[in-house]
């Protein structure tokens, strides 16, 4: 079975500034900042070479991959 991956380009969404999203997500913006260059962490949009932002609903994904169910004991 084939894996399809749709990725929606939602234009009209608001985006974040790297500040904005690591106050979201509760890390620093050097982390996201190293995230993106070892190709982890959430989706984010190159406007040019520096200009960088984010998607909440690319937050909210990133974070929904990784919630965590306890394991019983």
């Amino acid at each position: 079975m084939t894996s399809t991956t749709i990725i929606t380009t939602d234009v009209s969404a608001p985006t974040l500034t790297t500040s904005q999203a690591a106050e979201l997500l509760q890390v620093g913006t050097q982390t996201l900042s190293n995230w993106r260059v070892q190709g982890v962490g959430p989706r984010f949009i190159r406007l040019d070479g520096r200009l960088v932002r984010y998607r909440q609903s690319d937050i909210d994904e990133y974070l929904a991959e990784r919630i965590v169910a306890p394991r019983s004991a």
